[in-house]
C-alpha cells in the first residue's frame, strides 16, 4: 500500500482484498492509488464472479468519483467476458457537478 493514503483502516499486512469489509473496499477505492488497487485488480480477474467481485458491485453506487467506478465497472465486466460496447457505464452528473 502506498504511503500517502487518507485512511488508516487498511494497512500493508491486511490489504488482501477477499478479507477486506465492504467499507474498507470502498476507502480503497476512493483514497488508494493504482499501485493500492492492483491485489484488488488481480482478485476481480482471477475470479470475476466471486466473493470480491460481489462485494464491489455493492459498493461500486457509493463511490464518490463518477471516473473510479466506471472504471471498476469497466474492468470487472471485461474480466467477466462482457462486451465492452454492452457494458452500462455509471452516470451520475449530479455527483460529478456536486449537486
Amino acid at each position: 500500500m502506498s504511503k500517502n493514503l487518507y485512511y488508516n483502516t487498511i494497512h500493508d499486512d491486511d490489504a488482501d482484498p477477499h478479507v477486506l469489509q465492504e467499507q474498507d473496499l470502498l476507502n480503497l477505492l476512493e483514497y488508494g492509488s493504482l499501485a493500492d488497487w492492483r491485489p484488488l485488480l488481480h482478485a476481480l480477474r482471477s475470479d470475476p464472479t466471486g466473493p470480491v467481485a460481489k462485494k464491489l458491485e455493492t459498493i461500486l453506487g457509493l463511490v464518490e468519483s463518477p471516473g473510479i467506478a466506471e472504471f471498476f465497472n469497466i474492468k470487472l465486466n471485461k474480466y467477466r467476458g462482457n462486451p465492452l460496447d454492452q457494458v452500462m457505464t455509471v452516470h451520475r452528473p449530479e455527483r460529478f457537478w456536486g449537486i
